[in-house]
């Protein structure tokens, strides 16, 4: 049968139509299936650039793969299933904020999108309030996407001041350090708070809780 990563190359060519390999597998050999496999590929799917880069022939060529797992999605009669997968593992890696860290920070576009999720809040209990009274099958629809849309917006703010402000951001070395932490806090709190409730104090609570951060981060107090 030969070493396992011969075996296992062998059986995958041969289940996707490529000629099977003898004895040891050379990097000529790699290369060929990694040319066929992306033709096949670009057929199929259409598949973008940037799978070409992750799995050229050349850097295969140099390296070994597990062919079965490329293999699988060449299989996939579902475009939007492959979509999805690069999506999870490029497409939103490439727009959110990275720890590298990559020293590209824009402060205020964060304090504007917790405001913008901070009003999403608002307006999703003060309609949450108004469907809870209906009892036909399409506000009860609404209620629930409400409630989903509130909680994912409390969500998005605490991941923001958590994974953006006090890792990357607040450093112990600053003079404000004790303020932030507090200001911070607030913010964390009154998002699980606007989770829990769905009055308009709350709401307004968490807007002036971010407003406090944002001034105590820009020194402003």
């Amino acid at each position: 049968m030969g070493n396992p990563v011969t075996y296992r190359m062998q059986r995958n060519a041969n289940m996707q139509g490529f000629s099977s390999f003898d004895g040891q597998v050379t990097c000529e050999e790699k290369a060929s299936v990694m040319s066929k496999m992306e033709k096949t590929c670009k057929k199929r799917f259409r598949i973008s650039a940037r799978f070409d880069l992750a799995f050229s022939p050349t850097s295969f060529a140099c390296q070994y793969y597990d062919l079965s797992i490329i293999l699988t999605l060449m299989k996939l009669k579902h475009l939007l299933l492959l979509t999805s997968i690069f999506y999870s593992f490029f497409i939103s890696q490439a727009f959110g904020h990275c720890q590298v860290p990559c020293g590209v920070y824009t402060d205020q576009l964060r304090f504007d999108q917790m405001l913008e999720d901070q009003k999403t809040i608002e307006k999703a209990s003060k309609l949450i309030l108004e469907l809870s009274g209906k009892k036909d099958a399409q506000s009860q629809n609404q209620l629930s996407r409400w409630v989903v849309t509130k909680e994912s917006h409390a969500s998005n703010i605490q991941k923001t001041v958590a994974e953006y402000f006090l890792i990357q951001r607040i450093k112990s070395s600053s003079p404000y350090y004790e303020k932030l932490l507090v200001a911070s806090h607030g913010v964390l709190v009154s998002a699980m708070k606007a989770k829990q409730n769905v009055d308009t104090e709350t709401a307004k609570s968490l807007k002036d809780a971010i407003l406090n951060l944002q001034k105590v981060y820009e020194h402003k107090i």
